[in-house]
């Protein structure tokens, strides 16, 4: 391609060729000019030479400053969230986002919640990298009428197999809990991730060894009570809690396909934890519908004799694993909560233990992943009889909690509030129309035991429950 510069080199040439004397008018020349003798051409011919070589260097000084220039112009656009960044990629922001616009629908009326429509999340995703190995992510909530930090934290990549990482972000343990809420099967997470700590406050080594067949993290945290976030940005106490997972991929990249997508591991947290009647520490648990259905005994105001709270050793446990093979999902993961509660002059640990296991699978055939699902072609309404349908999915779950009867006997839970069990199970459809747009449909089912007066069970929970998710 021609540029301004060379038709600049042209011009000139051209203009002092035609300086010099031209054929036609020789013989005017001859008349009004003694003629030039070989030396005076074949001077003035180098002179030329001269001159249009330092054009040339001058040109080509130019056109380098240029390209240099437009080397150091921002790179825009769109990949999974806006981006800009540097030309050689060591620097990078992406802006996206997501907003979780639910229904529940709660079919039996006798200890059920309040059927309404609410924005389960609204967030802002803010991350991208700096001097090529320093990578932030910065995402708050809005949902809900208030203003939470979900992730804030810095990552150190200098390898993959060893990273660096402080700051707010998951507690590396629920495989459930790690998974991108855009990517659940079901709407609602599954029972045990009541017993799953969620967001912490602390420092994380973690890495992807062999190629990325394996994965670990260990962390050192504030610690939060099960199923909880550190919202409040600070620390909970002096304590400290420690938390360790490992998982494998083994087969990744193995000949046979049907076992690439095969994982499992194991996680565990341990640490301390000391509440105080103004601020127990312990957790609640609650249904798929989100109510609650266990909880330790607190008064109004506070009392020793009256409320109970955490006072000492928390320690969890979880085997966990997935396998995804073609348009089939599989999940798993058991999990066991080790809490030290005081009431009054009595201290005990106590126990509890769920676990749940959840299949799916895409019906118009699109691989089916932990990351979630990519419809081949994007629904469209005018070409529905194409095959412009998006991606159908349906998916199935059955998950179980339950607290030993050590809480009931010594008085730390009440019976007749709190339920020492909960039986659920779950059946949903989900349609992707594009990778930004899904709609969601569920019907969960729970069942207790105990929480009723007079040792009677709650009665059961049917809701149904609907999303409207948008990710941009």
């Amino acid at each position: 391609m021609r540029t301004p510069f060379r038709s600049i080199r042209t011009g000139l040439a051209v203009a002092v060729l035609m300086a010099l004397p031209s054929s036609a008018g020789a013989a005017d020349s001859a008349a009004a000019d003694p003629p030039l003798s070989r030396e005076e051409y074949d001077r003035k011919i180098q002179q030329l030479e001269d001159a249009i070589k330092d054009l040339r260097k001058d040109t080509r000084k130019i056109e380098v400053a240029e390209e240099e220039k437009a080397k150091l112009k921002p790179i825009a656009g769109y990949d999974n969230g806006f981006f800009l960044q540097s030309p050689n990629g060591d620097n990078k922001i992406n802006v996206g986002g997501y907003v979780h616009f639910d229904g529940r629908y709660f079919l039996n009326t006798t200890d059920a919640g309040t059927s309404q429509f609410l924005f389960r999340r609204a967030r802002l995703d803010l991350k991208g990298k700096i001097f090529k190995y320093y990578e932030f992510k910065f995402m708050p909530d809005f949902a809900g009428g208030q203003v939470v930090i979900q992730d804030a934290y810095l990552n150190v990549n200098y390898v993959p197999w060893a990273k660096l990482q402080a700051g707010k972000y998951k507690t590396p343990f629920g495989i459930e809990r790690l998974q991108s809420a855009n990517a659940l099967m079901l709407i609602e997470r599954a029972l045990p991730n009541n017993l799953v700590p969620n967001r912490d406050l602390g420092f994380m080594l973690w890495g992807q060894p062999f190629y990325g067949a394996m994965e670990y993290q260990l962390a050192i945290l504030d610690g939060v009570a099960d199923g909880g976030s550190n919202n409040n940005d600070v620390g909970f106490s002096d304590d400290k809690t420690f938390a360790g997972r490992v998982f494998f991929l083994p087969l990744k990249d193995g000949p046979w396909e049907f076992i690439r997508g095969f994982g499992f591991g194991v996680a565990g947290t341990y640490g301390r934890r000391k509440g105080a009647l103004n601020n127990a520490g312990l957790p609640v648990y609650r249904t798929d519908g989100q109510q609650t259905f266990f909880s330790y005994v607190s008064n109004t105001p506070p009392t020793a004799d009256g409320t109970a709270f955490a006072n000492g050793q928390q320690s969890r446990l979880s085997p966990q694993g997935y396998w995804y093979w073609g348009p089939a999902g599989l999940m798993w993961e058991w999990v066991q909560s080790d809490n030290a509660v005081k009431l009054g002059t009595d201290t005990s640990t106590i126990r509890a233990t769920a676990w749940q296991t959840q299949l799916s699978w895409v019906v118009t055939g699109e691989d089916n992943t932990y990351r979630g699902t990519t419809p081949a072609r994007n629904f469209d309404p005018w070409k529905f009889l194409d095959g412009y349908w998006g991606a159908l999915e349906v998916a199935g779950r059955y998950a179980q909690l339950g607290v030993e009867q050590k809480a009931f006997n010594l008085g730390f839970a009440n019976p007749a509030r709190s339920a020492r069990q909960a039986k659920s199970w779950a059946i949903g459809v989900n349609w992707y129309l594009n990778k930004m747009v899904r709609l969601m449909l569920d019907f969960d089912y729970t069942t207790f035991k105990g929480g009723a007066a007079n040792g009677g069970d709650r009665h059961k929970e049917e809701v149904m429950m609907s999303r409207v998710q948008f990710v941009f």
